[in-house]
């Protein structure tokens, strides 16, 4: 899958703090451009595509830097007409993006990522494209009535769309799944002199190749101007807390979401979670010492402010995508450092007094417990650095493209038979299966014609006659066995699910000298080997889609 960001207007309606442009602008501690990557990474797009104009020389360096990042190829092309409309941005990425299916959003939009899930799970008319429309007109929040692209559906067809349309029943989120007649129907527009992706988009939906999917509820801001940033800022800080926040918690996190993490990721758009860790660490501390010095009211106002500090570390991690491994063990461990000093302090304060001795007894043995679950941490942590899979029992594996390295003869098996058996195009026959992958062949080719002819039995019965002799010629991937002697000395059980036959799955794991590697194996045909109950009663299991490094 791919993914196409518009990212090359000038964004003269934000008035840009300190001189950013508008793409790279943070909401949030994140760039609006890397929200609008990340998001496409998250849902499953391996390669963006950035469509820029407007100071391009920059978005291009920022974009270099965000691709190793993010692990994924994010690159650039260049709409040089920038200023006469966004549909001209599509255009340009016409030849990166090749004849797949993509993704199409809007650097400026910040979208709820359920809206993207909900747009992958919709079907693509032929030729066509789909638009996550939002039918809450009436109770949209801060939408700009003025500047927002409105649309008119009719069950599940696009029947208008554009800015200044008087007849409307939804708003345009920005985000779309697109096929290759996207950039037919925009070429259309621009040599009619209508340069805008809605004027495309237009001409689509008169054809009835526009289809919407139904996304009201879910979040999206489109980021015009410096009111629309604050907006869209409170409400990903809003999303920042936990799901089991304790009563306490949430009664710090009306003060962490809405004063000081958005006043800290003001300051400083880059600060690291750690840092405000250490930051909580150290007011916490001056805690203990105010104790000491008798100060109690000045004590219990530094914990407090300690206490919401600690929880504004979590929400940068979480809203500025900035969490790490050493941040998940730092935070609690320091926590529990801060606890057992304050503790202890207190204790040291009640014995001092002569106080009723249960008060320094049980503030001692509350200190005692907190030291002692810093000693225990550090020692599982410590031996947990030092397995990479100490904390998976299991990790269940795909088998075509995953073990065996069987997806390019596969699918040019599969493109044959459907295209002589059925009658479909090469290039529908490819994208047809490479979109349905994961189900077994009778179940694509329910997807991809649904005809229901005789065509399809014959082309069924071909594929399964085939495929044994294609996968005597299917090997490995070169380094597949150092990855599961890895997982072995690990002792991490490793499991195959597939759909392919089970027979065909076994056969070639003889013939590779494979078997002690793998503990079951499920497949298709629902005659794999059950788990044993060691193997069915862990607590831990990874799905794993591995490559070789």
């Amino acid at each position: 899958m791919h993914g196409l960001v518009i990212a090359s207007g000038k964004g003269s309606r934000l008035r840009t703090p300190r001189g950013r442009v508008k793409p790279l602008v943070p909401v949030a501690g994140v760039a609006l451009l890397e929200r609008a990557v990340r998001n496409l990474v998250a849902v499953g797009v391996d390669e963006v595509v950035v469509a820029v104009g407007y100071r391009a020389e920059e978005i291009e360096r920022f974009c270099a830097g965000l691709s190793p990042r993010l692990g994924v190829s994010v690159r650039c092309v260049r709409n040089d007409r920038f200023d006469e409309g966004n549909g001209l941005s599509v255009l340009a990425a016409e030849e990166a993006l090749g004849e797949e299916p993509f993704l199409l959003v809007m650097a400026d939009h910040v979208l709820d990522r359920s809206i993207l899930w909900s747009l992958l799970s919709s079907e693509l008319p032929s030729g066509g494209a789909v638009l996550a429309v939002d039918y809450s007109v009436g109770a949209a929040v801060g939408v700009d009535l003025d500047d927002v692209t409105r649309v008119r559906t009719e069950g599940r067809l696009v029947r208008d769309i554009g800015k200044g349309i008087s007849s409307f029943d939804a708003f345009d989120t920005g985000a779309f799944l697109c096929t290759g007649g996207v950039f037919d129907v925009l070429r259309d527009a621009v040599a009619a002199g209508e340069t805008s992706l809605s004027a495309g988009m237009h001409r689509l939906a008169d054809q009835g190749r526009l289809e919407c999917c139904d996304v009201s509820g879910a979040r999206w801001v489109d980021v015009d101007t410096r009111k629309d940033l604050r907006m869209a800022s409170r409400w990903l800080l809003a999303g920042g807390g936990k799901e089991r926040d304790g009563a306490v918690a949430k009664v710090n996190r009306v003060l962490s979401v809405r004063v000081i993490t958005p006043l800290l990721l003001s300051v400083a758009p880059g600060l690291r979670p750690d840092t405000v860790t250490v930051l909580a660490t150290v007011v916490g501390l001056s805690a203990a010492a105010a104790i000491l010095a008798g100060w109690l009211l000045v004590a219990a106002l530094v914990v407090q402010l300690a206490s919401i500090l600690d929880g504004a570390d979590g929400e940068i991690a979480r809203v500025a995508h900035r969490g790490s491994r050493f941040g998940a063990f730092l935070d609690p461990m320091l926590d529990r450092v801060v606890d057992g000093l304050v503790f202890s302090a207190a204790g040291g304060l009640a014995g001092s007094a002569v106080a009723a001795w249960p008060l320094p007894v049980a503030l001692g043995v509350l200190a005692a417990l907190s030291w002692w679950i810093i000693a225990v941490r550090m020692v599982r942590s410590w031996r947990a650095s030092r397995l990479e899979w100490a904390d998976v029992d299991v990790v269940i594996v795909d088998f075509d493209g995953t073990i065996a390295d069987s997806m390019g003869p596969l699918t040019r098996l599969a493109v044959k038979v459907i295209h002589e058996e059925l009658g479909l195009g090469v290039d529908d026959a490819r994208s047809g299966y490479l979109a349905s992958t994961g189900a077994d062949f009778a179940t694509q080719l329910g997807e991809i014609d649904r005809s229901d002819g005789p065509g399809r039995t014959r082309a069924v019965h071909r594929f399964e006659v085939s495929k044994p002799e294609l996968m005597d010629g299917v090997d490995p991937f070169p380094d597949l066995r150092a990855f599961l002697d890895e997982l072995q000395a690990a002792g991490v059980e490793v499991c195959i699910c597939s759909s392919t036959r089970l027979e065909l799955v076994r056969q070639w794991i003889d013939r590779h000298r494979l078997g002690e590697h793998f503990r079951c194996v499920r497949c298709s045909t629902g005659r794999g080997v059950r788990p044993t109950a060691a193997s069915s009663s862990v607590t831990r299991a990874a799905m794993v889609s591995w490559r070789p490094r």
